[in-house]
């Protein structure tokens, strides 16, 4: 059992760490289907726990970069539509985990979109809705390439464990981002600290080349 997950997490779960989304990759979530009931008990829950992969806004990165011309055109659609939804509060959303329809056929119909509320993609920001309606019509691939971020490494676990540790030291946001400039800051200027085994006793030394003459 602990064989079959180990083959799991590093042929499913390990892409995903690196950077998302991608259309290709996404589309092999149903093949976590293959696995035996037992397993599925296990994976499923820790699935659900985490689905940040699947939520609407890099399922919609997703489609707009899809080889089939139909599935990005609905990418497009529901853009635009996403992007009609003015928010009621202005401080920042919760970023809610969407519940992963397992037994989908196509990555598309991973979640349900009837019941989640779909909020344009960040990474669109800069293009306009003129923009996204002339991407509709054309052709060819418009986007061929969206830019690649690192979703889950070590460097942003540096990071989270750095924002809880400033979090725990001082109160207010600027203090809370000088903190954190302030380490990072103090972290190139002196990336590692020298310890007491890096130093070497003078003493030593000359006794050393004494007995090699």
């Amino acid at each position: 059992m602990q064989q079959n997950i180990l083959f799991y997490e590093i042929s499913f779960k390990a892409p995903q760490i690196n950077f998302a989304p991608d259309p290709a990759f996404v589309r092999e979530g149903p093949a976590s289907r293959y696995l035996s009931d037992e397993l599925l008990q296990v994976v499923d829950p820790v699935m659900q726990r985490n689905p940040f992969f699947v939520h609407p806004e890099n399922v919609l990165l997703a489609m707009l970069v899809d080889e089939r011309e139909h599935i990005r055109e609905l990418g497009y659609r529901r853009t635009l539509k996403a992007r009609q939804i003015v928010p009621k509060k202005k401080t920042v959303r919760n970023f809610v985990s969407p519940k992963i329809n397992f037994e989908a056929s196509d990555y598309i119909e991973i979640i349900n979109w009837n019941f989640c509320v779909a909020y344009p993609p960040p990474m669109l920001q800069d293009l306009s809705e003129d923009d996204i309606k002339s991407l509709i019509n054309s052709d060819t691939t418009p986007i061929k390439e969206i830019q690649k971020f690192p979703c889950h490494t070590q460097a942003v676990e540096r990071c989270v464990k750095l924002v809880t540790e400033a979090s725990n030291k001082v109160c207010g946001h600027e203090a809370r981002d000088g903190y954190i400039q302030a380490t990072l800051k103090s972290r190139s200027a002196m990336p590692n600290f020298s310890k007491k085994s890096d130093f070497k006793c003078v003493v030593d030394i000359k006794k050393k080349k004494l007995k090699t003459q």
